[in-house]
């Protein structure tokens, strides 16, 4: 009798099943907020590679109209196209040269350091601490 009083009172089994139901409802909204972000990406990219596509397109139209254009003038559309084209190879060299000064590795050798601490002015420190033993030969 006192324990079935305990029980309603408490109700703990209809507490444990409304937090359950919580949590569960908890992980079908995050699993419906996740889906709507993903599509939204996806939606996002689609729209990014159309412009590029488009983008890649008119510079090739422009870039052909240019070179006839030189052409006309060189007498040659041969020569106009070959201009295009060098003008196109010198700004992939640049683009080169600049990504490599800001991020590459540089091909010099990184000196070897001495075993030795150094000052500031680049003299070596006397300082016994630092000095190695010797050697018994």
């Amino acid at each position: 009798m006192v324990k079935d009083r305990i029980k309603k009172l408490l109700n703990l089994e209809a507490l444990f099943q409304n937090v359950e139901g919580l949590i569960e409802t908890r992980i079908q909204l995050f699993k419906l907020e996740l889906q709507e972000q993903i599509a939204q990406q996806i939606k996002k990219a689609a729209i990014a590679g159309i412009g590029i596509l488009f983008a890649v397109m008119c510079l090739i139209i422009l870039s052909i109209a240019f070179a006839l254009w030189i052409g006309s003038f060189a007498k040659s559309h041969f020569t106009g196209f070959l201009i295009v084209g060098g003008l196109y190879m010198l700004g992939a060299t640049a683009v080169y040269f600049v990504y490599q000064s800001k991020y590459g590795q540089s091909s010099k050798p990184a000196p070897e350091q001495s075993e030795e601490p150094t000052t500031d002015e680049g003299e070596t420190e006397s300082n016994e601490e630092f000095t190695k033993p010797e050697r018994p030969e």
